[in-house]
């Protein structure tokens, strides 16, 4: 063993002992151990981890930091330009045709995007930005690429339009959907009309779990139900992949572009073609983790393939959950970024909590994952919501604030201080939270000609399941222990983000 690991490791040992000891004498009868080593804290529900306001609403899609940029009418995706966004949401909505959004902000993104790709910056000489590296994003996405799925990232209210299938003279002949909105098969995705019956919802999560876990997700937890995280409203983008184009609405009203669709949750077609509306009394969040490796090398087309692999994995895996509770007879959808708020979700499922940077943090892979849902009618037992500490070591480690290059996310010490105010319409407020300016954090994007991951690459609770990190968790739920956690982060080498050395790196490191 080298001088400096030995070192390290017995540092981080050291710390680990001292951590385990006093949180020992913390423990109360409403904290639980985990296999960390730590004590974790469970609640009943959300509402005792987050203050919301009386007066809080619901999020709509369209204010989205992306979606705002595709119909505000502002010019953000040109080199020259700077993004001004509607504040108000009294701002007057424009008639939207494919032509005239052709003319607007999402016509010029692509567009964009390609000349700063072209003349940005210079893909033979730039780690991270080879065309190697650029490969590696686009085979990543290849998925959703041949689905149209990519632009139900930011843009499109379902996880997946459909796709034109054509024959060899070019005529269409149907369309096959990633979505389950019209499924073309329907039988492939027909509810049974036996139930199976589970003798508790206990074992019916038991068994949900074991299936989402065999399907591919990397974590699964089970939240209730709750109106106040779905959209008010979402964004219906009728893409067709193959032609690159909006579809003219005339064809079918669902080929209309839509701001300010309602949100229906909907499990296949009836007979006679109609959508089989249900109500969702339970929501199975899944997380999917994204390559440490890769996102070390943030801000880079190597980071973002890791990020397009979990979209992937986000619409393939939601998919099959929400199949095999059809095949046992529960109606269910699945969705990806659209329909619903996947954070305040999955920290009611008791997969993780938020963050100063607003994602959610696993205790498993910290931020470095990707959340997608299915909505069932089956009532399962909910798992409870809990706290490791993230928020009280947020308020003292900033290290994501600091690496951050837009300055997007707040450096308010805590979520209390009056300065903590909402930056504009693209946040959903009402909720005690930090407050962070997500236009800002695009706009570096579209400077940088790729997608940034900085603050999850830098974050202390993004580290691989080994002993020595473990003990490095513990430290940061011990408020003795929080301030010296993130210098020794760094100290010992980690969440170092531009790295040229990470980025040159990357393809030589053992498979």
């Amino acid at each position: 063993m080298k001088r400096r690991e030995f070192i390290k490791k017995g540092s981080l040992a050291g710390i680990g002992t001292a951590a385990s000891v006093s949180l020992l004498k913390q423990a109360s009868a409403k904290e639980e151990s985990t296999s960390a080593g730590a004590n974790v804290k469970f609640e009943d529900s959300i509402d005792e981890l987050y203050e919301f306001n009386k007066d809080y609403q619901r999020f709509r899609q369209k204010n989205t930091a992306f979606n705002l940029s595709f119909w505000s009418g502002s010019n953000p995706f040109t080199p020259e330009a700077k993004i001004e966004y509607p504040t108000s949401e009294d701002t007057p909505v424009k008639e939207l045709t494919g032509e005239g959004i052709g003319k607007s902000g999402f016509g010029r993104l692509l567009a964009g995007v390609l000349w700063k790709q072209k003349y940005g910056k210079d893909p033979a000489g730039t780690p991270g930005f080879t065309a190697l590296d650029k490969s590696l994003k686009d085979a990543t996405c290849a998925t959703e690429t041949l689905t149209g799925s990519i632009f139900s990232r930011a843009f499109s209210g379902d996880s997946g339009p459909e796709i034109t299938i054509r024959n060899k003279t070019g005529g269409k002949m149907f369309d096959l959907p990633f979505s389950l909105v019209k499924p073309h098969f329907p039988s492939g995705f027909a509810v049974e009309k036996d139930r199976w019956k589970f003798s508790s919802k206990k074992e019916a999560s038991q068994v949900i779990k074991k299936a989402a876990r065999l399907c591919g997700a990397d974590l699964v937890g089970i939240a209730p139900f709750d109106e106040r995280f779905i959209y008010k409203s979402q964004v219906h983008f009728p893409f067709d992949a193959l032609s690159g184009k909006l579809k003219d609405g005339k064809s079918h009203p669902d080929n209309k572009f839509n701001l300010d669709r309602p949100v229906s949750f909907i499990s296949g077609l009836d007979k006679q073609g109609k959508p089989i509306l249900f109500k969702p009394k339970s929501v199975i969040v899944l997380i999917h983790e994204m390559d440490y490796e890769a996102y070390k090398t943030s801000p880079s087309f190597i980071s973002a393939a890791a990020s397009s692999k979990g979209y992937a994995a986000m619409i393939e895996i939601s998919l099959k959950v929400a199949k095999f509770l059809r095949g046992i007879g529960y109606f269910s959808m699945h969705a990806g970024n659209d329909t619903g708020l996947s954070v305040p979700l999955a920290i009611s499922a008791g997969l993780g909590e938020g963050s100063r940077m607003g994602l959610l943090v696993t205790e498993e892979f910290g931020p470095r994952i990707r959340i997608s849902k299915v909505f069932t009618d089956l009532e399962l037992e909910h798992d409870k919501p809990k706290t490791f500490g993230v928020k009280g070591f947020c308020e003292v480690c900033q290290k994501c604030a600091d690496s951050c290059p837009s300055g997007a996310i707040s450096k308010v010490p805590r979520v209390t201080d009056p300065e903590n105010q909402v930056p504009n319409r693209s946040v959903n407020s009402g909720v005690m939270k930090w407050y962070n300016d997500n236009q800002k954090c695009l706009s570096f994007w579209l400077d940088n000609t790729i997608e940034c991951a900085n603050c999850v690459a830098c974050c202390p609770y993004n580290k691989l399941d080994t002993w020595n990190h473990d003990l490095a968790k513990v430290a940061t739920k011990v408020p003795v222990l929080q301030r010296i956690t993130r210098y020794l982060d760094e100290m010992f080498g980690y969440g170092e983000v531009g790295s040229l050395k990470n980025q040159k790196q990357f393809w030589k490191k053992n498979i």
